[in-house]
């Protein structure tokens, strides 16, 4: 049997007794026992030597119980078709999260492959400093701030962005070799044309255009009201004039001409009460964040030097 045969049949054995319990307990009964069926297919198809195809297994497995089984079962798989990143980085659960109570030699068989990985690609140590921050290599998230773990990458160049909504986005150009190690901290900066996650808008502007838009309501309305009185008075003048003198015809046109103005202002407080409101609304509505400014950029070329270890780090933000 070879040794990625061997060390799957002896994780889902494991999985299949005590161990499990700790995965059964995260993720539930129902779950795990799909995640256990999901490992027995992928060791039939790697008995046919699909190995693509036990990947995608085990990869299912993964999102359903994250175990040092599975992470040990990805590892080699990925090992076996080349892709050593990926490799290096279930090895290394497997080996940080291995039960007290698990087999010595299957631990050391997992170490081994782990070593024997890691010398084959870079291992970046990235802080942060804020949480929740994205990190992305080659446009593909490949974890979360604060990382758990380091990062695992091809040797030569990567491009690295830290990412987080209301700071300027922090791109780095990572140069490692095989084997090579890098330590990076990322100082991410505010990003004043974007307010940060959980970060309100101010509600000055919508208080200002609502306090507008109601004092221009009522005062359009008041000066309706009060022009359709001045109608009614100059025919009530006119009514009683008689007989209708020169005198009565003046004051009547004095009182219309007056009930003109304050209509035409009446319609034009409504209309600036009106727009107040709206832009309120409007105001209120739209998402905070979506404002742009333009861009800051900055550049920074960092060597990485220590016993046994080089690199170097570009870093840029925008």
């Amino acid at each position: 049997m070879s040794a990625l045969k061997h060390l799957l049949a002896c994780a889902l054995m494991l999985g299949l007794s005590t161990v499990a319990v700790s995965g059964r307990a995260q993720a539930g009964g129902g779950e795990a026992s799909r995640a256990d069926a999901l490992l027995r297919e992928a060791i039939a198809l790697a008995d046919a030597n699909d190995w693509a195809g036990a990947g995608e297994r085990l990869e299912e497995a993964w999102a359903l119980k994250k175990s040092y089984d599975v992470a040990g079962n990805l590892g080699q798989v990925y090992e076996k078709l080349d892709r050593m990143p990926e490799a290096a980085k279930y090895y290394d659960y497997a080996v940080r999260t291995f039960p007290p109570s698990g087999k010595p030699e299957l631990k050391q068989t997992l170490v081994e492959r782990f070593q024997a990985v890691k010398a084959k690609v870079g291992t970046v140590t990235v802080t942060v400093s804020e949480a929740q921050a994205k990190l992305m290599i080659g446009g593909k998230e490949v974890g979360e701030s604060p990382l758990s773990s380091p990062l695992y990458v091809a040797p030569g160049s990567q491009e690295l962005q830290v990412q987080k909504k209301g700071f300027a986005t922090d791109v780095r150009t990572l140069i490692v070799a095989a084997g090579g190690e890098l330590t990076l901290d990322v100082a991410l900066s505010k990003d004043p044309a974007q307010p940060s996650e959980g970060e309100a808008k101010p509600m000055w502007p919508a208080i200002l255009m609502g306090a507008v838009g109601a004092a221009g309501i009522g005062a359009g309305i008041g000066l309706i009201v009060v022009s359709q009185q001045r109608v009614g008075d100059a025919e009530v003048l006119r009514d009683t004039c008689v007989p209708l003198t020169e005198a009565c015809s003046a004051g009547g046109d004095d009182l219309l001409s007056e009930a003109n103005g304050l209509q035409g202002g009446g319609i034009a407080a409504l209309a600036i009460g009106g727009a107040a409101a709206i832009g309120m609304a409007v105001y209120l509505a739209v998402p905070s964040g979506h404002a742009e400014g333009p861009p800051k950029p900055t550049a920074q070329l960092t060597p990485i030097l220590a016993p046994g270890l080089a690199g170097l780090s570009f870093a840029t933000s925008f």
